[in-house]
């Protein structure tokens, strides 16, 4: 998907199950190209996972067939990695190589031979992909190469991590509250430049504890993860179901270093399946083991099947009328106001769909004030000005939304 996208060849009845990008870009079906980069890192540890099994002596042809097949699978992941060109994703493959040395001289394993090919094309595909999609469309796409040269994106970053900084030192101790980021990057004073976006994430999952739960708690999670991690000598692991776990939760640190991964549900799998793989060894031989599993599984059935189904009903307030399930067509935001895990949603399009007259400008500057918490965005704070104005409502707080309006969104004020 990733290298049709490149290529410019997301066409016809594949636009359907690809999302479309301008050529050059490629991240697959994933919102961000790093995201993309990342599963191809936890792909490539895979490979040297199975790298790794035994050779059965009356099996050649068969291992051999499946030496051909990882390095045609480590082709295509270092291609894609390659056309996503994320920085993320080449600093990925750079440790991958680190920890196959390390695991190399203790293992005595082919560890290092494979992550060294895996290096030697990715290198080969930041070269050649570029060459080939200038020779077929005339464009001349950024490469990772050149992307490390670029200084737009890292001065957006440093102009988000310096306001996250400003709003800890507001509240060191205890944070501004989970989830409440959102809220509080739009209604600081900034005295410098301001990151012009919502931002519900720090980009950086140490500074985004501190500055939601405060600096002690930040700390000691960090800290206690770390003592974990030194304790545990992943270094020493000679244990090739190990060294995957291991490495499947460096790439998602490298990772939480710049963005949210742990945020969506792929890297929330693939973090706790790691941390089962290093602690479930010593559950394997608990005799309450097959009783908490079965309890665990039916939870996550019963939890999945009741969030699956209260999303649906509540998605149906995004979809035009005439393409509702047919219970839920009319009166539907009566019919969805009780739900318990998408109530932010519901109240967002409560608030946005909403006409403001006398009659209803009152549970509206209400709901908006709250809805700011969910998404301090340009159409709740119009409905929250226009009611509160409408009831003669008009305060300091009013005046300082309208002045953080202004200077959040220039654009759209």
């Amino acid at each position: 998907m990733a290298l049709l996208q490149y290529f410019g060849a997301v066409e016809g009845w594949l636009s359907e199950w690809i999302t479309r990008t301008t050529a050059g870009n490629a991240f697959a079906n994933l919102r961000q190209r790093n995201q993309f980069a990342s599963l191809t890192s936890i792909g490539l540890l895979s490979l040297l996972f199975i790298a790794q099994w035994p050779a059965k002596r009356d099996l050649y042809p068969a291992h051999r067939l499946r030496q051909w097949l990882i390095a045609a699978a480590v082709l295509l992941l270092a291609a894609g990695n390659a056309a996503s060109s994320s920085r993320t994703g080449a600093v990925q493959w750079l440790l991958i190589a680190g920890l196959a040395l390390v695991w190399e001289t203790h293992g005595q394993r082919p560890l290092l031979r494979w992550s060294v090919l895996a290096l030697g094309l990715y290198l080969a595909a930041n070269i050649v992909l570029p060459l080939l999609l200038q020779a077929v469309s005339g464009l001349e796409p950024s490469s990772t190469l050149d992307r490390f040269n670029e200084t737009r994106r890292g001065e957006a970053r440093t102009v988000l991590w310096a306001n996250v900084l400003e709003l800890i030192r507001e509240r060191p101790w205890v944070g501004w509250g989970w989830g409440e980021l959102k809220f509080a990057h739009f209604m600081h004073p900034y005295a410098g430049e301001r990151f012009n976006d919502i931002l519900d994430n720090a980009h950086n999952l140490p500074l985004h504890l501190a500055v939601t739960l405060g600096v002690p708690a930040s700390v000691a999670l960090c800290g206690a993860a770390l003592v974990l991690t030194l304790r545990a000598r992943p270094w020493r692991e000679v244990s090739a179901t190990r060294q995957l776990a291991w490495g499947v939760l460096m790439v998602l640190a490298v990772h939480s270093l710049l963005e949210y991964p742990l945020w969506y549900a792929p890297f929330q799998v693939a973090a706790a399946l790691a941390v089962g793989m290093l602690c479930g060894r010593r559950l394997l031989h608990w005799p309450g083991l097959p009783v908490l599993a079965s309890g665990v599984a039916g939870l996550l059935i019963t939890t999945t099947a009741y969030a699956s189904w209260d999303y649906w009903r509540v998605s149906q307030l995004y979809m035009p009328p005439a393409l509702r399930a047919d219970m839920w067509r009319e009166d539907t935001l009566n019919k969805v106001r009780d739900s318990v895990i998408f109530r932010g949603e519901v109240q967002f399009a409560y608030v946005t769909t909403t006409p403001v007259t006398s009659e209803t400008a009152e549970a509206l500057y209400k709901a908006s004030l709250q809805t700011l918490h969910f998404s301090p965005e340009p159409k709740v704070i119009a409905v929250l000005l226009e009611s509160a104005a409408l009831l003669s409502m008009e305060s300091p707080l009013t005046e300082h939304i309208r002045r953080q309006w202004r200077a959040a969104y220039r654009e759209g004020y």
